[in-house]
């Protein structure tokens, strides 16, 4: 009996201390990569831990494991063909992490009245509204509460300061805490004022290209939210582009970003290769599909663009930014595995996530869970073509990146 005590202590000792930082996670992501790194690492390491403690291997029924086992066997075969393997080494090593971080995360969620539930959700919710009261106050003074402020015009910087990615976060963190908030208080008005502060406080961090994946994310939620009230939808739809637009052109430092850098090249240009070609990304995007044109199969190796797209052999003179187009990564995920992992890599990976968008619209239509929802919206918009990305790869971008995908899996089997 007394045995039987201490066990079932113990295991709420674990349960707590895994509850607790799963709902630091989010906060993690203010702090750096270390803390970052840190705190998934140290998930990993009590999931096994209890696994092995409670003798409980469901996990490895997971249908998703063996997906995401052949994703990682498929950068390791890919090391044995970079041009650099010890660049990529790390990297590709590393990436069991997000496996056991998967998987965890699932099995924590999987417990039946689970009362840590809401305590994360709710933490959640609570970090992200001070980051939304943290952007509106530098948007409206001119610095954050923390006295950082962003070294360009028209973009906020946040709690990151010099690091201009916390629209990168918003996108990542923002429908699952409207989904969760709607949970809470399910009322329709609330969930649709919620999604357009949203949208227009992403307007005001002046990420171009993730103010795109925020905006179609809140539009398609909205479309598959419920069957009911179309029309209402449609009106809906049609005045959140509307007051964008306003937002867009009556601010100058957002007209600049969003209309003269941006609307106003596509209605004067004539093609959308012109418009491309005639920006930073497009010297980019240029530089990593002739790289992927010299090593179609299997790339130049994770972490190797930084080096290879500096060579002589990829420069174009006819483009306005050629000079700048050597860097750490393509900016756009399409072409870094194109580039760096070859159509081995790319078509391994993005199979796996065509299937897993497969079964997850089966669920849905079942379920129709909202938070599982959230998740997979971040993930599919993620990998939209030609609009720019961080890199795929680095600390920051895979842990949002798997979290996602995480939640996705771990809620989608739920009803609503």
């Amino acid at each position: 009996m007394i045995k039987n005590l201490a066990f079932l202590t113990n295991n709420k000792i674990s349960h707590f201390i895994f509850a607790t930082l799963l709902t630091i996670l989010p906060l993690s992501f203010m702090l750096g990569s270390l803390i970052i790194n840190s705190t998934v690492v140290i998930i990993c390491i009590l999931f096994i831990y209890l696994i092995f403690k409670n003798k409980n291997l469901n996990f490895l029924k997971n249908e998703f494991l063996i997906i995401l086992i052949i994703f990682w066997l498929s950068l390791i075969i890919n090391l044995f063909f970079s041009t650099e393997p010890e660049n990529g080494f790390g990297r590709v090593l590393g990436f069991v992490r997000f496996i056991i971080l998967i998987l965890a995360i699932k099995y924590f969620f999987d417990f039946k009245n689970n009362i840590h539930f809401n305590f994360i959700f709710t933490s959640w919710v609570l970090i992200f509204l001070i980051i939304c009261f943290d952007l509106i106050f530098e948007f409206v003074f001119g610095f954050n509460t923390l006295g950082f402020k962003s070294y360009m015009p028209g973009r906020l910087s946040g709690f990151l300061n010099q690091e201009l990615k916390i629209g990168h976060f918003f996108s990542a963190f923002f429908l699952i805490c409207c989904a969760y908030i709607y949970k809470v208080k399910p009322q329709n008005m609330l969930l649709y004022i919620l999604l357009f502060s949203c949208l227009v406080i992403s307007l005001l961090i002046g990420e171009r290209s993730n103010f795109i994946r925020v905006f179609l994310m809140v539009i398609f939620f909205i479309i598959f939210f419920e069957k009911k009230n179309f029309i209402k939808k449609i009106l809906l739809i049609f005045s959140i582009f509307l007051i964008s637009l306003s937002v867009i052109f009556f601010n100058p430092n957002y007209n600049i970003r969003f209309y003269g850098q941006f609307i106003k090249p596509i209605i004067n240009s004539e093609n959308i290769t012109q418009i491309i070609n005639n920006t930073m990304y497009g010297a980019n995007y240029d530089r990593a599909f002739k790289i992927f044109e010299k090593n179609k199969y299997f790339g130049v190796g994770i972490k190797n663009f930084r080096n290879e797209s500096n060579k002589e052999i990829y420069k174009n003179k006819n483009l306005k930014f050629n000079e700048q187009a050597a860097t750490t990564h393509p900016h756009q995920i399409h072409l870094e595995f194109l580039s760096e992992t070859g159509l081995f890599g790319y078509l391994i990976f993005f199979g796996s996530m065509l299937y897993c968008f497969f079964i997850f619209i089966k669920k849905y239509f079942i379920n129709r869970n909202l938070i599982s929802l959230s998740a997979f919206l971040y993930i599919v918009f993620s990998l939209v073509p030609i609009i720019p990305s961080g890199s795929f790869f680095t600390t920051f971008g895979a842990s949002l990146f798997w979290m996602n995908f995480a939640i996705m899996v771990s809620f989608f089997d739920k009803k609503n």
